[in-house]
């Protein structure tokens, strides 16, 4: 079955003789969204067999226009058991490994260490820089795609090309990287790139060099001509430190690479906020089964005031920990005093850090359904004093 299913493959001189190289191979496929429907397009066709799909996100409505594998009735379904079904009634035989999680620093070595081919279809800096890494330390192959509006790049890294770190030594600022959030997408540019995906990952599973390895690809739909530029060693990369304590990096790296924005499913109204707490203020009743975690510093609460009943847990504290024990420790002590605990809301001054926070805690705690509280507390006290009755009680 597999050898008729490709028998056109078979007559091309790249392929005579080596398919058995690509069934060999397991793929992880970081991030189930547009990119990995182009790539997951191609992959099974070509001779892949055996794949790993990590993605904690649900499918949305507003997907669908690149997200083509998906359809109206799978709204709400996890991204990742979705297109695991699809390859399954696809592809007969093929092996499909599905974890519903977000790739984090706390799941990444468990998750990837099985992995002889990563491809990153993510399009999120944090999970980039922990590939990256990763597949650095453990020197293992790696394809990098993001697309942009009418941009799209694509590189692959080798444990004997230069590395990600090699474009960018430390997290850009925040804007200074194009993304699809604030830009859009077209699909054309996700198309072009998961075939150059597909591409690379064909030649490096059939043992070849990919023409990308140590360069970026970089396709302006306005232009029928993409750029490839050269990687070199940057001096500043941290990965060739004399004595690089790769545990600290990757999860320094990734709290400061955290996006703002977070999922429709995962931000919440100030009005809606009061109302799941049956408009009582928080902490009035602890049997909610409502965590509400407080992120703003000392010296914001106590200029802006506190939040009754709520755990603080400064976002500076997050930050330095380095790997996220602070976090953990914290939340677990809660919930093992408050076991009826089911949803958690974040809060911040504005929402910016909340929203950073969200991707960490929901990482960490995936059993809890997160919300980033919109506006911070300014919005809610805002709230609070102008546009509710509750405002009369307090």
């Amino acid at each position: 079955m597999e050898f008729w299913r490709r028998t056109r493959q078979a007559l091309s001189p790249a392929f005579q003789s080596r398919w058995e190289a690509l069934a060999r191979h397991e793929v992880a496929i970081v991030g189930c969204g547009a990119l990995a429907h182009a790539v997951l397009a191609l992959l099974p066709g070509m001779g892949f067999q055996r794949f790993h799909l990590i993605d904690g996100d649900v499918v949305e409505f507003s997907n669908l226009a690149r997200q083509f594998l998906f359809t109206e009735e799978e709204e709400g379904a996890l991204k990742a058991r979705v297109l695991a079904k699809y390859l399954r009634r696809r592809y007969s035989g093929l092996s499909v490994r599905v974890t519903d999680q977000y790739l984090t620093p706390a799941n990444a070595e468990q998750l990837l260490a099985s992995a002889t081919l990563i491809l990153d279809c993510a399009d999120q800096i944090a999970v980039t820089y922990l590939i990256n890494d990763l597949a650095y330390r453990w020197k293992k192959p790696w394809v990098y795609g993001a697309v942009s509006g009418q941009t799209g790049y694509c590189a692959t890294f080798l444990p004997d090309t230069p590395n990600f770190r090699d474009l960018f030594p430390e997290v850009p600022p925040a804007g200074a990287l194009a993304d699809c959030q604030r830009l859009g997408v077209l699909p054309t540019v996700v198309a072009w790139i998961g075939m150059w995906m597909a591409q690379e990952a064909f030649q490096i599973g059939l043992g070849g060099r990919p023409r990308l390895a140590g360069q970026l690809l970089v396709c302006h739909m306005d232009d029928p001509v993409p750029e490839v530029l050269t990687i070199t060693e940057h001096p500043a990369n941290p990965l060739r430190g004399s004595d690089v304590d790769f545990q600290r990096l990757i999860w320094e790296t990734w709290l400061r690479a955290l996006p703002a924005c977070v999922p429709d499913r995962g931000i919440l109204m100030p009005e809606d906020f009061l109302r799941s707490l049956n408009a009582v203020f928080p902490g009035s009743d602890s049997g909610s089964g409502i965590l509400v975690v407080d992120l703003r510093e000392e010296e914001e609460r106590l200029v802006e005031g506190e939040l009754p009943g709520s755990l603080s847990l400064p976002f500076s504290r997050v930050v330095q920990s380095g790997d996220g024990q602070v976090v953990r420790e914290a939340i677990q002590r809660y919930l093992d005093d408050h076991p009826q605990v089911r949803q958690g809301v974040l809060v911040c001054q504005e929402g910016v850090r909340s929203g950073r926070a969200w991707w960490l805690f929901t990482a960490m705690f995936p059993r809890i359904r997160w919300y980033s509280l919109v506006g911070g507390w300014r919005r809610l006290h805002a709230y609070l004093q102008f546009a509710s009755p509750v405002s009369k009680e307090h």
